[in-house]
């Protein structure tokens, strides 16, 4: 994820709680992690997400994030061995040095 650069932080699996959701919780944690991301020298912060996660596509791409990457990840199983839709993985990609 890192790409072999020491100026890139990855910010990945970020969670609200669903009885925190829409209350400023994500937000806060996306700003606190973009703030330390330029406090350590970063010029972009890369997330990951997936195609599945409508939600989270929209929350970073509403605070400025652009996606560069995509690829797809093999079938996911479930525990009675039946597989489930395969996800495209996501990158997003904010600019640190704005």
């Amino acid at each position: 994820m890192l790409d072999r650069r020491d100026d890139l932080a990855v910010l990945w699996d970020l969670r609200v709680h669903p009885d925190h959701q829409r209350s400023g919780v994500g937000s806060a944690l996306l700003d606190r992690a973009v703030e330390w991301s330029r406090a350590e020298g970063m010029t972009q912060l890369k997330i990951e997400t997936q195609d599945t996660n409508v939600a989270a596509c929209r929350f970073y791409a509403a605070r400025g994030a652009r996606r560069r990457a995509a690829g797809h990840r093999p079938p996911r199983i479930r525990q009675r061995g039946r597989a489930i839709a395969s996800e495209v993985q996501l990158h997003w990609w904010i600019d640190l040095c704005t």
